[in-house]
């Protein structure tokens, strides 16, 4: 089962983590890290807080659901956030409230925390990502414009073919991605594209609403 594995201890050992919640409490209501950002430079936290969550509205549509995120850090590091929709309500009892596990690593550990986490997949998933990582060989994308790949969402688990399609993408790059830096950032699942990472998973009905941007239906 997915989440229950655990890093070998080298990959361990020099990864950080920072989370961040709601805080329902207090005097400082909202999203905040809920764990010490001691030894974090400032640059590397305000990158943190303006880039972890995924863009856009309706996310009480989506209980349960899971996004990756990955974008590099000021001070060359990367930041890979694993966000998760949970049921929790706000003080208005609006739902879809998230919270981030952020795991932060140097770029070399981030390659084999990648291979890592593709093995850690079910292999029911892998029909999938298998077959649109063919197809997407051959698809040419816009300089500077980001991939954007539609799905149906029908339920978290089956998001996680997207999931592992967008990771086989960055771990083995097709020709056409190779000329970007290691690693590409990425989201697994976003509901709006402005402002997002170079590879974007959304699903189908968000992204019909798209009219600035290419999108290839999976």
């Amino acid at each position: 089962m997915m989440g229950q594995q655990h890093q070998p201890m080298s990959l361990g050992k020099i990864v950080k983590k920072l989370t961040i919640g709601y805080v329902m409490q207090g005097h400082q209501r909202g999203y905040n890290f809920t764990t010490s950002t001691h030894g974090y430079a400032d640059t590397v936290l305000k990158t943190i807080w303006r880039q972890v969550m995924p863009r856009g509205q309706g996310w009480s549509d989506y209980i349960g659901a899971r996004s990756l995120k990955c974008f590099e850090l000021p001070d060359g590091e990367i930041a890979l956030a694993e966000i998760t929709v949970t049921d929790q309500q706000d003080e208005n009892g609006r739902r879809g409230i998230r919270q981030a596990v952020v795991e932060v690593m140097p770029v070399q550990t981030f390659s084999h925390h990648l291979k890592f986490r593709i093995l850690g997949y079910p292999s029911d998933t892998f029909a999938f990502a298998n077959t649109a990582y063919e197809i997407l060989k051959n698809v040419r994308i816009k300089k500077n414009a980001p991939l954007i790949l539609a799905y149906d969402y029908k339920n978290p688990r089956f998001w996680w073919g997207m999931e592992l399609l967008i990771l086989k993408l960055v771990d083995n790059p097709p020709r056409h991605l190779r000329r970007l830096p290691f690693p590409i950032s990425f989201t697994t699942l976003t509901l709006d594209h402005l402002g997002e990472t170079t590879i974007i998973g959304m699903p189908a009905t968000k992204a019909a609403q798209i009219s600035d941007a290419t999108v290839i239906t999976l």
